[in-house]
């Protein structure tokens, strides 16, 4: 008798220990959400230089950090013969109010409307990024929505413009201002973005 009741607690603490090892192998197996791509998708356009031919874009976000993309046709260095007085981009979406992330590159330097944020040209990847501190966009629209898995981004645009830039009287170096001409190139995605979704863009970048 004391053989079975010593072979039957046995046999349970096996059946507790492979339960206990099966968990995580099973939680490990559940799928991670499939990354949000190219969001925005354009085909160039005639006339248009090719700093300025929108062509892609993407956001991606987390707890403390919105990032941008706008893909160009070939992001030349400055200056540009196809937009010799300067150069805008803007990236776009509704979340609450219509929030705007905006880089001005010209003879007085490079800039964004976000204060704090982080500006890349990367003529590598021919992109315009944006990185912003969650903290800094709600000084400009605290009625933002950007909190992860709430936040819903619609209207997602990416825009480019040939513009006239001048030195800002602010007492930062980098600090212009500018007027944008022409027509423009926009792009408009068809598809939303829930704030924190995985991204092939990396937040920070």
């Amino acid at each position: 008798m004391l053989r079975l009741l010593t072979a039957a607690a046995a046999a349970a603490a096996l059946m507790i220990t492979c339960a206990a090892q099966a968990s995580p192998a099973h939680q490990a197996g559940k799928k991670k959400p499939k990354p949000v791509c190219n969001l925005i998708k354009a085909a160039p356009k005639d006339g248009v230089p090719s700093s300025l031919q929108v062509i892609g874009g993407d956001v991606a976000s987390n707890k403390t950090t919105v990032t941008v993309a706008i893909r160009v046709t070939k992001l030349t260095a400055w200056p540009d013969p196809g937009a010799p007085a300067g150069r805008d981009w803007r990236f776009q979406f509704v979340s609450g109010p219509l929030v705007t992330f905006e880089v001005m590159n010209g003879p007085f330097g490079t800039t964004s409307n976000v204060p704090g944020a982080h500006v890349t040209l990367d003529a590598t990847r021919n992109e315009i990024r944006v990185s912003a501190p969650i903290s800094s966009v709600l000084k400009l629209w605290p009625t933002a929505q950007l909190t992860p898995g709430k936040g819903l981004f619609t209207g997602i645009t990416a825009r480019s413009n040939q513009s006239v830039a001048f030195p800002s009287q602010a007492a930062t170096a980098l600090s212009q201002m500018g007027i944008t001409y022409g027509d423009g190139v926009v792009a408009i995605s068809p598809r939303s973005y829930l704030a924190g979704t995985p991204s092939c863009l990396k937040v920070g970048s």
